[in-house]
């Protein structure tokens, strides 16, 4: 603009020395026209020159085998989907760039703020992200600019690009980022991408070193912020208090956090207000400095205080006294492929009276506690919802070996939860009191329970031992392995107490039923035996019956033993099936024990091997 005032007052003032010396000297004035010309060629260069800028488009089509394709317009533009980017002076890297100016419009008048360097046709307003489409649309003054794509894979490029200056020129070029496939975060939701990208207003870079992260997120402006984290080690304690943060890093194996202080790594607190969407990926948090209060995650504030909608995803969280911490209210929340590992105590610990609803914990694992794998005691009026564990490894908790009650997870204060397809091995190996078990249920409430489709397989005592006061659930399509004591122990009193034990594959191990003081197991078994009669227990089992006599035998109950044939008394065993023998207990009421698939006669009793 200033070149241009210049350029037309230079042609005014030819325009008046000709008029003078035409007027004044009579003269024609040969050199005066000249420089009156020469003066109006620049005003037209000038003028031409202004309201020119270089028009670029770049669509964000990714390609590669993880890309999901098909007939859907844009199959392959969805991952890249509101992708922020920067538009950098050449040459830039991931963590140097220095902003280019751009425009709204090709008139070039009117700049666009430095992060909201993108404008997207038809329109001219400004922004920092590539839209539902995945264009990279910007009006700059032309030449080699370089750019970057930040999404939740991750930050790539620089990417080159070389527009001409002249009259409005339009650059488009597909840009294909394979390279964003081999980063981090595989597989993405839409949803969780849309929500991030529309949430994060200002995109930081803090370097590897002492307190960057928290001096970055001190520094970001009001609104949604996401903190990019190179590969190296970043010693801090976090605090997240605020709304839409979210913390991206290099990778677990790549980008690293541990703990200044004997404190918490990362703090997400509702203390000063509801707060919601947190998110973390990709990088690992390690307690090197052996701080033995440090936890690794704490989620905490008021009981009843939004906390929500927070999400972490491929991490590992190493070496705290609580690899994770629920202190505080939190409600459709989220763990995928986190790793809780070495705990000093619990690898996750939610002992509170605040509301733990709609948790879930899917393709992680829990390993090398020294006490519990996992510790849940939600002690709210109502106990935790909607709470998963969804194919989760726990394995080779209670390392300390002292611990009373010890067990992978020990569950109470259970409102309603789900444990499926999870793999459990060498939970507490070494326990003081002949109760170790791979998940143990406990406590007044442990409602709605249930255990499915897991191999369960520690050398401890129990693989599910319930003596929960109230409780109800579905223990089924298990694999239950080499317990010493017993696959499942029920041991429940309460009337509205109801559990039922379907089809489980049982070795060398048995279920074992003990009833309340009316004689009511409060259990069902479906697939073991017909009416789905109830077991008692009893250490021995006198005036039992084998198949065609009254004599009596002393059963040996060290394996489950499932009964296949019809209601018997006493003295009936109705039609047995061949090779088989029906043993059960003549006390009280006829109670099926089970059935044999042949009867030796050893030291005048029997022993039913199956």
């Amino acid at each position: 603009m200033i070149i241009v005032v210049f350029a037309l007052s230079l042609v005014l003032l030819r325009i008046f020395y000709l008029v003078a010396e035409m007027c004044f000297e009579r003269d024609w004035p040969r050199s005066t026209w000249r420089g009156l010309v020469l003066a109006i060629m620049l005003l037209i260069l000038c003028a031409s020159a202004f309201g020119q800028a270089v028009r670029v488009d770049i669509p964000l089509l990714t390609s590669g085998p993880n890309v999901p394709s098909g007939g859907a317009a844009l199959p392959q533009a969805l991952w890249l989907t509101n992708a922020t980017v920067q538009i950098c002076q050449h040459p830039a890297t991931t963590s140097s760039c220095t902003y280019v100016t751009t425009y709204t419009d090709a008139t070039g008048s009117t700049p666009c703020p430095p992060t909201q360097q993108l404008v997207q046709l038809p329109g001219n307003a400004c922004s920092s992200d590539a839209g539902l489409l995945g264009n990279v649309g910007f009006w700059y003054g032309g030449g080699t600019v370089d750019y970057l794509v930040n999404s939740q894979g991750g930050t790539y490029g620089p990417y080159t690009v070389t527009g001409v200056n002249g009259s409005g020129n339009f650059v488009s070029t597909i840009q294909p980022l394979s390279q964003a496939l081999a980063g981090p975060f595989t597989s993405p939701s839409i949803a969780t991408q849309l929500l991030t990208a529309a949430s994060v207003n200002t995109i930081l870079y803090p370097a590897p070193g002492t307190g960057t992260i928290s001096a970055a997120m001190a520094s970001a402006p009001s609104g949604g912020v996401m903190l990019q984290l190179q590969c190296g080690t970043y010693i801090d304690n976090i605090t997240i208090a605020t709304n839409n943060v979210l913390i991206q890093g290099a990778g677990a194996n790549c980008t690293n956090l541990q703990p200044a202080t004997n404190a918490a790594m990362l703090t997400i607190t509702a203390a000063g207000g509801a707060i919601q969407y947190a998110q973390v990926r990709d990088l690992t948090m390690t307690n090197v400095g052996g701080f033995t209060g440090a936890d690794g995650i704490v989620i905490t504030g008021p009981v009843n205080q939004i906390n929500d909608w927070h999400h972490f995803e491929n991490l590992v969280i190493s070496g705290f006294r609580y690899d994770l911490n629920l202190v505080g209210r939190t409600i459709w929340t989220t763990f995928e492929n986190v790793h809780f590992a070495s705990a000093l105590q619990s690898g996750i610990y939610a002992s509170t009276a605040a509301v733990l609803n709609h948790i879930t914990f899917r393709d992680g694992q829990i390993n090398n506690s020294q006490q519990y794998g996992v510790y849940w005691n939600d002690t709210n009026t109502n106990a935790s919802l909607s709470t998963e564990f969804d194919h989760v490894n726990v394995e080779g908790n209670g390392l300390s070996g002292t611990l009373a009650n010890c067990a992978g997870m020990y569950l109470t204060g259970i409102g309603t939860m789900s444990i499926h397809d999870g793999y459990f091995e060498s939970n507490c190996a070494t326990v003081p009191d002949a109760k170790g078990a791979d998940i143990r249920v406990t406590g007044t409430y442990a409602q709605a329970l249930d255990i499915k489709s897991n191999l369960i397989w520690s050398v401890t005592n129990y693989g599910i031992l319930n003596d929960a006061v109230q409780t109800t659930g579905e223990y089924t399509g298990n694999k239950i392995v080499n317990q010493t004591t017993n696959a499942i122990k029920i041991q429940t009193t309460h009337t509205l107490s109801n559990i039922h034990i379907g089809p489980n594959l049982l070795i060398a191990s048995s279920i074992l039923l003990v009833p309340d003081g009316g004689s009511n197991t409060h259990t069902t078994l479906d697939g073991y035996y017909p009416l789905a009669q109830t077991w008692y227990s009893s250490p021995t089992f006198p005036n039992v019956t084998a198949t065609g006599t009254v004599t009596a035998y002393t059963v040996n109950y060290t394996n489950f033993l499932q009964f296949n044939g019809t209601n018997i008394s006493p003295t009936t065993v109705g039609t047995p099936v061949a090779n088989q023998a029906v043993c059960f207990v003549s006390v009280g009421p006829p109670v099926v024990v089970g059935h044999c698939t042949s009867v030796v006669s050893s030291s005048g009793g029997c022993t039913c091997a199956p």
